[in-house]
């Protein structure tokens, strides 16, 4: 659906000139980007195309990293978590939807995702889920487990959805998980780390996409 909705538009690159100077409230909502597509003006040489987009900076908590990037590379940055604001809902699938729309219209360069690793942790007690057949969760959980089980799957869909958004849009990504994170042995991870343009760095152990 989303794909259709970027067919139609055709107009990725144009979106370059969207006010970098938003308050964040207003950049990822519907209204913002609705106001975009109407409100693009045609560029008529390359030298009018401003240089950059944002760098977004998603499962953000407080930021640490995002206003790093911001700092040194001197380029803004959007914070996407509801630490910082409460309408940033990642589990809200129509949310994630708006993200990945927002990554294939063009508003970023590079998108940053550092998904929750706790319930794929491998050190956790008791268990909660387990390598191959229990990946998404093991058998008989409590209702606290089952709903940290559900919660850890959602964020990772949502942040691989988001990957393979940038892949399309062709926008730089990393994802950032612990090495011994069981996040990178599910089937959709492991389809996305086969795509071409998407390598692994162990010391940090982050997926790449450019």
């Amino acid at each position: 659906e989303v794909k259709e909705e970027v067919d139609r538009q055709r107009r990725i690159q144009q979106l370059r000139d969207m006010a970098r100077d938003e308050d964040e409230e207003l950049l990822l909502s519907g209204e913002a980007l609705e106001c975009s597509k109407r409100g693009i003006r045609n560029t008529t040489s390359e030298s009018e195309v401003p240089p950059q987009r944002l760098m977004a900076d998603v499962f953000a908590g407080y930021g640490g990293f995002g206003e790093e990037v911001q700092n040194e590379c001197q380029c803004e940055t959007l914070f996407v978590d509801n630490a910082r604001n409460p309408r940033h809902d990642l589990m809200d699938p129509s949310f994630v939807e708006l993200v990945c729309k927002a990554i294939l219209f063009g508003m970023f360069f590079l998108v940053h995702m550092a998904p929750p690793c706790s319930s794929f942790s491998r050190a956790r007690r008791p268990a909660i889920r387990a390598p191959g057949r229990w990946i998404r969760g093991l058998p008989g959980l409590s209702p606290p487990q089952v709903q940290r089980v559900r919660e850890g799957n959602a964020l990772a869909q949502a942040a691989i959805s988001m990957c393979f958004a940038c892949l399309t849009a062709r926008v730089g990504f990393s994802l950032e998980n612990p090495r011994t994170s069981m996040i990178w042995e599910l089937p959709e991870m492991q389809k996305l780390m086969d795509q071409p343009g998407v390598f692994v760095v162990e010391l940090v152990y982050c997926a790449f996409g450019a």
